[in-house]
């Protein structure tokens, strides 16, 4: 098949912004439903064409978002991957 097209630094802004403003709502967010289960793969995509080395942490921080661990330990890898989506963002407009 066909290349990949690369996205520009603009088009990753824009997605990332996207991504940002249509968050799931938190009370909500753990649900195993097919639009949560949608944006945390955009999320994870959008992380990686931004920087390819933070995809360890993107897989860190959402198994610790979704273990069965105390409610601060899930909601802080949530905290981390958001301000991992927020660095990504700043970064592309600087």
């Amino acid at each position: 098949m066909g290349e990949v097209s690369l996205l520009s630094k603009e088009q990753l802004l824009v997605e990332i912004e996207d991504i940002i403003r249509i968050m799931p709502p938190r009370a909500t967010m753990r649900h195993e439903t097919p639009e949560n289960v949608a944006w945390f793969g955009r999320v994870s995509a959008a992380i990686e064409k931004w920087n390819s080395s933070k995809s360890a942490l993107v897989k860190e921080y959402l198994d610790l978002f979704f273990s069965n661990g105390h409610a601060r330990e899930t909601a802080h890898g949530f905290t981390k991957l958001l301000t991992l989506l927020h660095q990504a963002q700043n970064d592309l407009r600087l």
